[in-house]
């Protein structure tokens, strides 16, 4: 019963609002009648002088003229319009009077004048690359990439030869440990052909997997440190030290380079795996996440590897 009195209400208020819109809708309606209209203000016609009538009149007349004579023009061989006619009663306007056709000379001569300033001046542009000197920018010149070598004496061309042998030999070590004869799941199998550091997503490793993934590590990490102490003075001879040439496949895949993000001025650390950390001016920063190649970007949703 509570409902339905309360939708009666809702409708009786309905109701009354619609019968005051009315009722404010037939005052306006009537309002809008009473009220006076002001009239439109009429712009004040221009009125043209006599000489101008008189100059309109004899144009018409030249116009009826030529068109009577059976005139053509020149270029086009079409019949006179009122330009033609406005330049014809101008031109028998300067015959009859001198004064006139004086001033008319003028205003040809100042026409002309403008025209040549107007070409000289497009001239000079479009002549103005062509003149000036073809001296190669800066900017456009492409930066020569610079020999490590170069500048480096015979004890640190040796240094460097050792360090890459180290790291060579450390990487030969990590491949020829013995692999456990296990039969790969059909996620391993999916996912092998992308080279990533951790296991793939939703797959458990057995103990053996484990341990040889931690051994391989820490080989790596055997490697690094053993390519940071000072080497010993190599015995190869000087022009073998400089004929060597280091190659993307000699560095380690987990080692970070610095390097420029695509499409970006932003400098950051990635290495071979897509690890990306950030770049600092004491060196390698903080973990950024897994450099995409196909987006071109960093995916920051990766967590960080355990070593």
């Amino acid at each position: 019963m509570s409902s339905i009195s309360i939708s009666q209400k809702l409708s009786a208020a309905l109701q009354q609002l619609e019968s005051q819109i009315a009722i404010i809708r037939a005052e306006l309606a009537a309002a809008n009648k009473t009220a006076p209209t002001e009239p439109k203000a009429e712009k004040p016609k221009r009125e043209l002088s006599a000489g101008v009538i008189a100059w309109n009149k004899q144009v018409n007349e030249t116009l009826v003229q030529m068109k009577a004579d059976g005139w053509r023009h020149p270029l086009t061989g079409k019949e006179p319009i009122y330009r033609d006619a406005l330049a014809e009663a101008a031109r028998l306007r300067g015959l009859a009077d001198p004064a006139i056709a004086a001033k008319q000379a003028e205003q040809k001569a100042k026409k002309a004048e403008k025209k040549a300033e107007k070409a000289s001046s497009a001239s000079s542009v479009v002549s103005a690359p062509e003149s000036a000197p073809s001296e190669p920018s800066v900017s456009t010149e492409k930066k020569a990439k610079k020999n490590p070598w170069a500048d480096m004496t015979d004890e640190q061309k040796a240094e460097r030869v050792a360090k890459m042998k180290a790291g060579r030999e450390a990487k030969k070590l990590a491949a020829a440990e013995p692999a456990v004869a296990e039969p790969a799941s059909d996620a391993e199998s999916a996912t092998s052909s992308v080279k990533k550091r951790g296991p793939p997503k939703g797959v458990k490793l057995s103990e053996e997997e484990r341990i040889k993934r931690a051994t391989k590590a820490k080989a790596t990490r055997d490697a690094k440190k053993l390519a940071a102490l000072p080497a010993l003075p190599a015995s190869a001879p000087e022009s073998a030290a400089a004929s060597v040439v280091v190659s993307d496949d000699e560095i380690d895949e987990e080692t970070f380079t610095k390097q420029q993000l695509p499409n970006s001025s932003r400098i950051i650390y990635k290495n071979r795996l897509g690890h990306v950390r950030a770049y600092t001016p004491q060196g390698v920063g903080a973990w950024l996440g897994m450099y995409d190649p196909v987006k071109k970007a960093i995916d920051a949703s990766v967590p960080e590897p355990e070593e």
